[in-house]
């Protein structure tokens, strides 16, 4: 496979602006979103899947998009953060969508590019880029951003190739993206099961509260398992890592469990540890460590993922800041919650069934991603034929 190199202004669309910054902040202040509207992207909306997840989005009104019409996004654009959460990307749907103040795009000459192939480069090669232009004072943030990108090199194949990468690579992706909507539906109408039921007995009859810690620098595991709020926030598998890179205590899971967030109820954090690895597992202490008395995990957890749970914890917070807002763990643990012993035997077993099935799904997706991160870089650089790349992922999903 032969290759050029070419700078990234080389291979963006010839129209105005196909690469541009959001509008300034004094143009797109907070006190202009509404509840509907025009949706706004902004950092948080680039997750793990390729395209733009829509979970967590703000919106404009269509006379303020009109306004802003420089900055609006189409299907195939490249968006990135150049402050904040520097080397991420995500591509643009079939939704329309405006940037935001925060963010960049490009809008690449399909004549030239395949879009989704220079979104995986930038998942790759290119993440190495944009992280070397950011400044680690402070917020990280690209001084000259469009410059920045600009400049970037990148290698190109022929198109064909390129666009046979990008499908190999997207095959996982949307395997990936599959089972987490698979995931996610399961646990919702695990949630709904359990809401026929009315909260009756404090958490503390039902959880063994654990608080037994450790200096990771002490053990002698090469690697532990650490589940940490990043790690809960990209896809709800703990990280492995050396326990010398750990600078901080943490808490040992010792047998299956609950983790419950202190920090932010507004945004709840509760992941359910059915099974403890092989390797040391350490939870960042921003988690409360809850054994089950009376149920599964997933049962437990179930029970502190419905909504009346996290209402009375939002009422419990203390602490100024809204980022910074935490709940004391004894009004946690004295939060009225149902009773698995209440419930009957046939939901429970249901319940816990879904919540097994939930947990390999994210492990054939951790193994997906292992896959498709292998393969980005040697599909790049041309190490790698398509064809035999084909035939790993057709085994792999």
């Amino acid at each position: 496979m032969s290759l050029r190199s070419f700078k990234i202004q080389d291979i963006a669309a010839p129209a105005a602006r196909s690469i541009a910054i959001g509008p300034f902040g004094s143009n797109l202040k907070a006190d202009l979103y509404t509840p509907s509207g025009v949706p706004v992207v902004r950092g948080q909306n680039i997750k793990t899947s390729p395209y733009l997840n829509e979970e967590d989005l703000v919106f404009v009104s269509q006379e303020t998009a009109d306004k802003l019409s420089s900055s609006m996004l189409n299907e195939g654009d490249l968006v990135f953060p150049h402050r904040g959460a520097i080397g991420r990307v995500g591509i643009v749907g079939k939704r329309r969508m405006l940037l935001s103040s925060s963010m960049m795009k490009l809008t690449v000459d399909p004549n030239k590019a395949d879009p989704k192939f220079v979104l995986y480069f930038f998942r790759g090669p290119g993440e190495r880029e944009l992280l070397m232009r950011a400044s680690t004072v402070g917020t990280p943030g690209i001084g000259q951003p469009l410059t920045s990108l600009r400049g970037i090199t990148i290698e190109l194949p022929e198109l064909s190739q390129q666009q046979a990468i990008a499908e190999v690579l997207g095959a996982l992706d949307d395997k990936i993206d599959a089972n987490t909507k698979l995931t996610a539906t399961a646990e919702a109408l695990v949630v709904a099961l359990l809401s026929q039921f009315q909260p009756s007995v404090a958490l503390n009859e039902i959880v063994n509260y654990h608080k037994n810690s450790t200096k990771p620098e002490l053990l002698e595991d090469i690697s532990v398992a650490q589940y940490s709020l990043p790690a809960f926030d990209t896809g709800q598998l703990p990280e492995e890592s050396s326990p010398l890179d750990i600078k901080s205590s943490k808490f040992l899971i010792e047998r299956p469990a609950v983790l419950v967030s202190k920090l932010n109820p507004r945004f709840p954090r509760i992941w359910d540890v059915s099974e403890v690895p092989n390797i040391p597992a350490l939870a960042s202490t921003e988690f409360l460590v809850l054994e089950p008395r009376h149920s599964s995990t997933t049962v437990l957890w179930a029970i502190l993922s419905q909504a009346s749970f996290s209402a009375s914890l939002e009422s419990k917070v203390a602490g100024t800041s809204g980022s910074h807002q935490r709940v004391k763990p004894a009004d946690l643990l004295a939060t009225l919650v149902l009773d698995p012993r209440s419930i009957p035997t046939g939901v429970l077993n249901s319940v816990t069934s879904s919540g097994l099935r939930a947990t390999q799904t994210r492990m054939e997706n951790r193994r997906l991603a292992a896959t498709r991160d292998a393969l980005l870089p040697q599909l790049m650089s041309g190490k790698l034929r398509v064809k035999d790349a084909e035939r790993v992922v057709s085994a792999a999903v």
